[in-house]
């Protein structure tokens, strides 16, 4: 568990910052600005890849595994929803305070 956390959570931290930089990288570009749905699919990306490590240990550790099976479906689902509006709202307030001409 105390692995999975570790790895995991290193694992997320990664992605955050990738998938910030990403969105200014398009923000920044002439394909730019960023627009809300790419917040919403790059969180989206983020909150499934936060979750790949620390719900095998759910599957692991548990002697039914159906309902692990079930539980992990449901994270998934709910940790990408979730992922989804935290990349909206960060989405739209970068829009409104990041200038897209790049270093100013």
């Amino acid at each position: 568990m105390v692995l999975s956390l570790v790895v995991g959570c290193t694992i997320a931290s990664y992605l955050n910052r990738y998938g910030v930089d990403i969105w200014l990288c398009k923000h920044h570009s002439a394909n730019g600005p960023g627009t809300i749905l790419d917040g919403i699919l790059v969180g989206a990306a983020i909150g499934i890849g936060s979750t790949l490590l620390p719900t095998l240990t759910v599957l692991i550790s548990s002697s039914d595994t159906e309902t692990a099976k079930t539980i992990i479906i449901v994270t998934y689902i709910s940790v990408t929803f979730v992922g989804m509006v935290f990349g909206a709202v960060l989405a739209t307030i970068a829009r409104k305070y990041v200038s897209t001409k790049g270093n100013d």
